[in-house]
């Protein structure tokens, strides 16, 4: 995988570390990662019309079969609309669990 966009300290910093969707793409065939990037580059500044909703980071596999991008928004709709502002499908959307504030306690010797 390659990562793509915000590095792990600005996506921490933006979400508190915590992404709320998961949306997967499929990959048109023939679609190179030198085009990708270059319509990504086109393209991010368009999330500014959704303000509800927090692009994070992209992971792009290296073979171009899909990319796994994800957000931070308070339910599916913004992403939805997040990706129709930027005309990026969504083959498959996740909502995330919350991560757990329960600590798990250390064995005590």
């Amino acid at each position: 995988m390659r990562l793509v966009g915000a590095t792990l300290d600005e996506v921490r910093a933006r979400a508190g570390g915590r992404a709320s969707h998961l949306v997967e793409w499929d990959f048109p065939a023939g679609l190179d990662m030198d085009t990708y990037l270059a319509r990504k580059k086109e393209k991010a500044p368009l999330y500014d019309q959704v303000p509800e909703v927090s692009f994070l980071r992209t992971y792009v596999r290296e073979d171009m079969g899909k990319c796994l991008c994800l957000y931070d928004a308070p339910d599916d709709a913004p992403v939805v609309r997040a990706r129709a502002v930027v005309s990026t499908r969504i083959d498959r959307l996740h909502r995330l669990a919350p991560p757990s504030d329960a600590t798990v306690a250390s064995p005590q010797p």
